[in-house]
This record gives structure tokens, C-alpha cells and sequence, in this order.
């Protein structure tokens, strides 16, 4: 019974977290790496809301040409 557990856990460790850990890895944050383009500010009033609002428009770098095209940008 107990062996049954050890060896569930280190399969799981190994199915489960092996794989998260190095998609982890590899999508973390590196020293100058831009992650997101700026494209704009988009804003109005709202009549559920007294205050208006604005809203930033960010995208991958690799979206970008498309999220303009589709913007109107």
C-alpha cells in the first residue's frame, strides 16, 4: 500500500510536474524581453458609472500588425 503511493507520487511528479516546470522555465521573464506592445487608449463614459473610463490596449509583439489591421490602427 505505502509503495503503491510512493510510486503514484513520482509518477505524477514526473507526468505532471516535469512538464509545467520547464514550460515555466522557458516562459519566464528575461532582462529586456518585451512581452507586450502598446497600442492605444480606448475610452468613453459610461451611464451605469458617474466617472468614465479608459481602457489600454496591449498585445504581443507577434499580434501586433493583426491587432491593427483589425483596430483600424
Amino acid at each position: 500500500m505505502l509503495l503503491d503511493i510512493y510510486i503514484f507520487f513520482w509518477v505524477t511528479v514526473l507526468v505532471v510536474g516535469l512538464p509545467l516546470a520547464l514550460v515555466a522555465w522557458r516562459s519566464r521573464s528575461r532582462p529586456g524581453d518585451t512581452r507586450l506592445v502598446f497600442l492605444g487608449v480606448s475610452g468613453g463614459e459610461s451611464s451605469y458609472y458617474t466617472s468614465p473610463y479608459a481602457y489600454e490596449v496591449w498585445v504581443r509583439p507577434k499580434d501586433e500588425a493583426r491587432a491593427r489591421e483589425v483596430l483600424g490602427l
